[in-house]
């Protein structure tokens, strides 16, 4: 759905750019999958990279980022609303992933996390976490290519209850 005005370039490359936020911050519920497909691993591997830049100092630089793009382009009237939908679309992707992340911390269950690695019959609970565990990393990866490639096409990506939340903050 193209409308409010014309998409340049600019604003498409920069909606992207957006979806880096959320493909890294659910790097961590990769693991089993990339354990079990190597070359998941490999495709992912540029993000891997950013991943230390993003955690570094206790989350602060990931807190900066979702300032400085919740306050410097969501509400920024000026810009876009492609743009400014796509980024909110991303943050919330991302705030999905976290919430993920420490209710699993709250249970107790995120060492599988980073260790990952091929659950074993002796532990159901493994199981279970390798199963949820790669399931939000299926939809947030999956939601982010398909919103990446709608901006590339110059369209807003609609994912359920998500487009509807970013569309009413936009």
């Amino acid at each position: 759905m193209s409308w409010r005005g014309s998409n340049t370039i600019q604003d498409k490359i920069f909606a992207c750019l957006t979806y880096l936020v959320p493909l890294v911050e659910v790097l961590r519920f990769g693991a089993f999958l990339f354990a079990l497909l190597p070359p998941l691993a490999v495709l992912f591997s540029p993000l891997f990279f950013l991943l230390p830049i993003y955690g570094s100092y206790w989350g602060l630089v990931a807190l900066a980022i979702f300032f400085g793009l919740y306050f410097g382009v969501v509400r920024n009237q000026s810009l876009s609303y492609f743009l400014r939908f796509h980024t909110m679309q991303a943050l919330l992707l991302g705030i999905f992933a976290w919430l993920c992340e420490y209710l699993l911390q709250l249970f107790g269950l995120s060492q599988q996390l980073v260790f990952g690695g091929f659950p074993t019959a002796n532990d159901p609970m493994e199981l279970l976490v390798a199963i949820v565990s790669s399931a939000i990393f299926i939809f947030v990866v999956g939601g982010s290519i398909y919103s990446i490639f709608q901006a590339l096409r110059g369209e807003t990506a609609k994912i359920p209850i998500i487009s509807d939340a970013a569309n009413s903050q936009v």
